[in-house]
């Protein structure tokens, strides 16, 4: 029993979500602008320093935040919960945030393209339309896969 507890604190099921880009408001950001007028244009006035004017400019810039749609919003509710009651730890990545270049994306959740997907040691899911009971059976399997690989022969 010992093991199945030192495995249940220790094992992580990793969910791929993918959120949108999402207009939240609007900043104004000011800028600080420094304006040098030169008056050497005039030969009398070679040795006059430069003038230099403080100017502000003020551009207004969009704010934007990731935003789960609502579907994958409610299965990441529901993984976190069932995944606590197996004693798992929920790791969500969020595939809109990464660098597709850096190779951060298993090849077979890429190769997927519907999120969100639902992935651990032993296998990887969609889980698009995946009910509460079929996240249990998935975790339940993933448990009694790891008890027999570590039960002695």
């Amino acid at each position: 029993m010992y093991l199945l507890e030192t495995f249940l604190e220790t094992s992580k099921v990793r969910l791929y979500v993918n959120s949108s880009k999402v207009a939240v408001g609007t900043e104004n950001v000011v800028i600080d602008k420094p304006t040098v007028q030169i008056i050497a244009s005039n030969p009398l006035y070679i040795n006059v320093p430069p003038r230099v004017y403080p100017t502000r400019e003020v551009k207004t810039v969009t704010k934007y935040d990731y935003a789960l749609p609502e579907y994958q919003s409610r299965i990441v509710d529901t993984v976190r919960e069932v995944a606590s009651e197996y004693g798992f730890e929920l790791e969500v990545i969020d595939v809109a945030q990464l660098d597709f270049m850096d190779g951060d994306l298993p090849k077979a959740v890429r190769a997927l393209g519907d999120f969100p997907v639902l992935a651990t040691k032993s296998q990887t899911q969609l889980a698009l339309d995946m009910s509460r009971e079929d996240i249990e059976q998935l975790l339940s399997r993933e448990v009694e896969t790891k008890v027999s690989k570590s039960e002695p022969e």
